[in-house]
C-alpha cells in the first residue's frame, strides 16, 4: 500500500514531462526549419548586414563574389552609384529603413574591380526589442547578365526599328512608285510584237509578279511597325483565308510544295496574317530533311488552324524557346536571324490568336487557336 502511494507523484508528473518533450521536439524542429531556410537563402542569394550608420559588418561568399572581394568596413554609399539617386532620394532611402520600412527594388552597384553590377534587392530593417533599428539586412540576387541581355536586345531592336524606317520611308518610292512606273513605261513603249521578238514577256511577267509580292511584304512591314505607336490598333477585315493565302503564295517559288485546304472566313490584317503563316510555311520547308518537302495548311476542328510539315519535328519546350528573339536551335545548320518565330508570335498575338505545338512522332504541327 505504501509502495503504491510512493508512485503517485510520479504519475502526476508524466503528462508534464510529455508536454515538455513535445515542446522541446517542436522547438528543435522549428530551429532546424529556420536554419534550413537561412541555408537556402545563403546558397541562392547574396546576404549582407549594415549598421544603422550604413557600414558593412557582415556578408556571405556570394556577396563578396558579387563585389569581386570582401568589402567589409565600407559604407553602403561606396557600393552604389549615387548618381542614380536624386539629391534627396538616397537620404530618403535610409530614412525609410531607419523608420522600420522594408525597401525592395533593382539597384546598380559598383564592384571593387570597377565593373558595373545590377541586382534585385530587399533591404530589411532589424530592431532590438523596444529599440530603434540597429541593423539593416540586404538580401539580393545578381541580375547583371539579365540586364545586359535586355540592353543588348533593346540595342538590336533599335537597329530593327531603323531598318523598318528605311523600308517604310526610303524604299517606299522605289517599291511603290518608280519601279511600277518603269515597268508600265516598258509595256507602253513596246508593242506585243516587240516583246515577243525580244523575248521579254517572261522576264516582264516575272518582274511584275515579284514586284507585287515585294509590295505585299512592304505593306506587312509598314503595318507591323505601326503597332509600336501609342494606342495603335491593328486594322482588320473579314476575308476568306484560303483565297488570301493562295494568292499570296502564288508569287513564291515554293507554292507547289504547299497545300492550302479549305479555310474559314476570318477577321485579320491581310498583310500581317500572310507574313505570319508564310513564315511558318518557310520554316516547315527550310528545316526539313525529307526528300519530298511538303507543308499543308488546314483546319483541325473549328477552332484551330494548323500548319503541318513533314520535317524534323519540334517539341513545345523547344518551340517556346525559339519564339524568343534571336534564339536558334543548338547545332542548327541553316542560316537565320532567330527572329522569324518571334515576329510570327507577335503578329498572331495581336490578332488574339494563340500558337502552340501538337507533338507527334514525325513532322511538326503548329496549331493556332483562332476562336
Amino acid at each position: 500500500m505504501m509502495t503504491h502511494i510512493g508512485y503517485t507523484p510520479l504519475l502526476f508528473l508524466l503528462p508534464l514531462i510529455f508536454i515538455l518533450c513535445v515542446f522541446y521536439v517542436r522547438t528543435v524542429e522549428k530551429k532546424q526549419h529556420v536554419e534550413d531556410k537561412m541555408l537556402a537563402i545563403n546558397e541562392s542569394c547574396f546576404v549582407a548586414a549594415f549598421t544603422s550608420k550604413g557600414f558593412l559588418v557582415d556578408s556571405n561568399n556570394k556577396f563578396n563574389t558579387f563585389f569581386t572581394c570582401n568589402p567589409i568596413g565600407l559604407q553602403h554609399a561606396d557600393l552604389v552609384f549615387l548618381e542614380d539617386f536624386d539629391r534627396n532620394q538616397y537620404y530618403e532611402l535610409w530614412q525609410k529603413l531607419l523608420s522600420g520600412e522594408q525597401v525592395t527594388g533593382a539597384f546598380r552597384f559598383k564592384a571593387l574591380d570597377g565593373s558595373e553590377k545590377w541586382a534585385k534587392c530587399s533591404y530589411t530593417p532589424v530592431r532590438a526589442k523596444g529599440r530603434a533599428v540597429h541593423k539593416v539586412l540586404l538580401v539580393g540576387s545578381d541580375t547583371t547578365e539579365d540586364r545586359k541581355n535586355r540592353l543588348e536586345l533593346q540595342r538590336k531592336n533599335i537597329y530593327l526599328e531603323h531598318a523598318a524606317k528605311i523600308i517604310r520611308h526610303d524604299m517606299h518610292s522605289g517599291i511603290c512608285t518608280y519601279i511600277p512606273r518603269g515597268v508600265k513605261s516598258i509595256r507602253r513603249r513596246l508593242t506585243e510584237e516587240d516583246i515577243t521578238r525580244l523575248r521579254l514577256d517572261a522576264p516582264l511577267k516575272l518582274l511584275e509578279e515579284g514586284l507585287i509580292h515585294t509590295q505585299m511584304v512592304y505593306k506587312g512591314v509598314y503595318e507591323f511597325t505601326n503597332l509600336v505607336k501609342k494606342n495603335a490598333e491593328m486594322s482588320k477585315e473579314y476575308v476568306g483565308l484560303q483565297d488570301l493565302l493562295l494568292d499570296y503564295l502564288s508569287r513564291t517559288s515554293y507554292s507547289d510544295q504547299v497545300v492550302i485546304d479549305s479555310l474559314p472566313t476570318l477577321e485579320v490584317n491581310e498583310s500581317l496574317f500572310c507574313t505570319a503563316i508564310d513564315n511558318l510555311i518557310r520554316n516547315g520547308l527550310k528545316y526539313n530533311d525529307s526528300p519530298s518537302k511538303a507543308v499543308t495548311v488546314t483546319m483541325i476542328g473549328e477552332d484551330h488552324l494548323a500548319v503541318i510539315d513533314n520535317g524534323r519535328g519540334l517539341t513545345q519546350k523547344i518551340f517556346e524557346t525559339l519564339c524568343n528573339p534571336y534564339e536558334r536551335k543548338k547545332g542548327q545548320r541553316e542560316p537565320g536571324s532567330g527572329l522569324g518565330l518571334n515576329i510570327t508570335k507577335a503578329i498572331l498575338t495581336e490578332h488574339g490568336f494563340h500558337m502552340f505545338i501538337e507533338e507527334k512522332e514525325r513532322g511538326t504541327t503548329v496549331k493556332i487557336r483562332i476562336k
